[in-house]
């Protein structure tokens, strides 16, 4: 796992501390984690032993990584909170869920931290559609709005118990300049979060990128 900050701009008004596990190359490529794209399931097709491998996959080292990033967090309690799928939640069947599903399942397992865990996987619930930023060159992309800044305040319901909370705020794939993770992280600082430090299982590469002390946390056991 590594570590490194997303830099302020129009979307977010501060640098925020953030983490993640592997880099994402693209669907196929080598070494790239596809098990995100099936635990997707955008189509809905995927098979059940398919998804159920994917999110083994996603669950593998979480435990033990949340537990890394809460060591570098000085408040007792920290409420774990999920990016959204961009189109309104009753959009999806359970099966394309399971990213969520995975997260809300890794949280009772993380034993090894002196934070108190709440789960606030449905703190941010989307109820208006917005473009599929990965499918925005497609005929799949959908309704809804490109990213803008207040996307995640006008699409999204936030629940008042994000204020005053330490929120780590997870996505299963980090985009450079897409800035939906940017939105979300501001939009929960608007609604009185104290504090919001992000973490995604994978990120695409950006030339940009300066990694922050990537040695200070290190696993025994790495699963791409």
């Amino acid at each position: 796992m590594n570590q490194y900050t997303i830099v302020k701009n129009e979307y977010l008004n501060r640098d925020i501390k953030a983490f993640y596990r592997c880099e994402y190359y693209g669907l196929n490529k080598p070494g790239n984690p596809n098990y995100l794209n099936i635990l997707k399931n955008t189509f809905g097709n995927e098979y059940a032993s398919k998804l159920l491998a994917a999110k083994d996959s996603v669950k593998f080292n979480l435990a033990n990584e949340l537990s890394s990033i809460l060591s570098n967090i000085e408040d007792d309690e920290v409420t774990i909170c999920v990016v959204p799928r961009s189109k309104k939640l009753n959009t999806y069947n359970g099966t394309q869920l399971k990213f969520t599903e995975a997260i809300r399942e890794t949280i009772p397992l993380v034993t090894h931290s002196k934070n108190k865990l709440v789960d606030g996987s449905d703190f941010i619930v989307r109820h208006t559609d917005t473009l599929t930023t990965h499918l925005k060159n497609t005929s799949y992309a959908g309704e809804g709005n490109a990213p803008y800044q207040g996307i995640t305040r006008d699409t999204c319901n936030i629940s008042g118990r994000v204020r005053g909370r330490h929120v780590l705020l997870i996505d299963d794939i980090y985009t450079k300049n897409v800035n939906i993770d940017e939105d979300a992280i501001q939009c929960l600082l608007d609604y009185g979060a104290k504090d919001v430090t992000f973490f995604s299982i994978a990120r695409v590469p950006h030339y940009t990128f300066q990694d922050d002390l990537p040695d200070e946390i290190v696993f025994a056991t790495k699963r791409h």
